[in-house]
């Protein structure tokens, strides 16, 4: 129940991610809901309800049910390739003719790597995390190569996206890391047990550069490992003697250990990890201040709160609205949403918020009606429509200042000739100016 929840909860993500960066690199087609949309939902299931309408609209809902198909191939495409490594390690340790193995070089072999990678993988994850983009540059590429479709680069970007902005890229991937080794060394413990079942072995406890003290030392850690179990690894004297009820024990013990710190060591953090992924999942929210959906929003709550549109008109709306000949101050004044703001162009300019609803402009009015401004400046994202509603906001705007400058965050933005056309009527009879950003603010 809970992993269906969670598989259910971050699909939600990924469509909604998915048509935002569609949006953000083809334009808005549609910044509405759909007819059928429940006014009584959250503003989550309202922006779910939208990338699901527009996932058909925008042809991509084929392409992220591919992309889903073909994750779930390179997965169990990689979870094969460790069975096949696995056998191929087991194949390493058994080269000998003579079936004489070493039992320092054998546990080196199956364990060492594991448990230096492990520890490895540990310091990574306690650390924060930074310098990660190549990777998931390199994963989003790689996925490519199974699917070319034009639109396939935005159902993987927005994937690779999701996981790195909601931080679950790390436990993921720890999560696949150490399913892999599981798989690999079960596959190596499993071939090992079958050869150790049908054909006879020697197991050997030399070295060239130890002494024999600092050996039976070794031994005795390497024995209380697995004491916990009832486990325990002969002496270094008798299993030189080659005694063939020795040679079982160590056998028995051998697979013990790689089941034990090597399987079972993968196995429990996998699923810590797992967990840990579920829960942080189960707690997310859409992010609604990401470029390309934080202004949809004001859009998508004026449905349950009061809007100022043809219904909730201010008093004063009207194109005959006196505005003042002098004021004091500049300000700067966000519609619909927060944008970044031009570095350098404003710096002087006191910050008044975000306007994007009736009580919103109350606010402004208190500031500014007892000491009108001198100059407001109104940034606007053009990926915003000049609808009734923004209109009226900009004109509540007027008696408050005597310059009133309308800043188009871009000039490629899918809405820009319409915000012209619409402020230059204004124009006519307010101070109101246009001005365009020449440069393209960082989001």
């Amino acid at each position: 129940m809970g992993y269906s929840l969670c598989k259910r909860k971050f699909l939600q993500l990924w469509q909604v991610e998915t048509v935002r960066c569609y949006e953000r690199g083809e334009g808005v087609a549609d910044p509405s809901l759909p007819e059928s949309a429940s006014p009584a939902a959250s503003i989550d299931a309202r922006l779910q309800g939208r990338a699901l309408h527009l996932l058909t609209t925008y042809g991509l809902d084929s392409n992220l049910q591919r992309s889903i198909q073909n994750i779930k191939g390179v997965v169990f495409l990689l979870l094969g390739l460790a069975t096949l490594l696995g056998i191929g390690l087991a194949q390493v340790v058994n080269n000998s003719a003579t079936r004489e193995l070493s039992l320092p070089w054998v546990l080196f072999a199956l364990l060492g790597v594991h448990l230096l990678l492990y520890i490895v993988w540990a310091a990574l994850y306690g650390m924060k995390a930074q310098g990660t983009g190549w990777f998931a540059g390199v994963m989003q590429r790689g996925m490519l190569l199974f699917n070319k479709n034009a639109k396939a680069q935005y159902c993987l970007q927005a994937f690779v996206h999701t996981l790195r902005h909601y931080r679950l890229g790390k436990l993921l991937f720890s999560v696949f890391t150490h399913m892999y080794w599981f798989m690999l060394l079960l596959t190596a413990a499993g071939t090992l047990g079958a050869l150790f079942l049908f054909q006879r072995y020697t197991f050997t406890w030399e070295t060239t550069v130890l002494d024999q003290a600092t050996m039976e030392q070794l031994a005795h850690l390497l024995g209380a490992s697995l004491a916990w179990l009832g486990g325990a690894l002969p002496k270094v004297t008798e299993l030189q003697a080659g005694q063939v009820d020795t040679q079982v024990q160590v056998g028995r013990w051998l697979i013990t250990m790689v089941l034990v710190y090597g399987c079972g060591l993968r196995l429990v953090s996998a699923g810590v990890c797992a967990l840990v992924l579920m829960r942080r999942i189960n707690k997310l929210e859409i992010d609604k201040q990401q470029p390309g959906l934080s202004h949809l929003v004001p859009l998508l709550m004026r449905s349950q709160t009061r809007t100022i549109d043809k219904d909730g008109a201010l008093p004063q709306d009207t194109n005959s609205q006196i505005q003042p000949h002098t004021g004091k101050g500049n300000y700067l004044v966000h519609l619909e949403h927060e944008q970044p703001i031009p570095y350098g162009l404003f710096a002087e300019y006191q910050v008044l918020g975000v306007l994007a609803s009736l009580s919103d402009v109350e606010r402004v009015q208190q500031t500014l009606q007892k000491r009108p401004a001198a100059h407001i400046v109104l940034l606007i994202d053009t990926q915003l429509t000049p609808d009734r509603g923004n209109l009226r906001l900009i004109r509540s705007l007027l008696p408050l200042a005597a310059q009133l400058d309308c800043f188009l965050m871009t000039h490629e933005g899918h809405f820009t000739p319409s915000w012209q056309a619409a402020i230059n009527d204004m124009k006519a009879v307010h101070r109101v100016r246009v001005r365009i950003n020449k440069e393209q603010p960082n989001v």
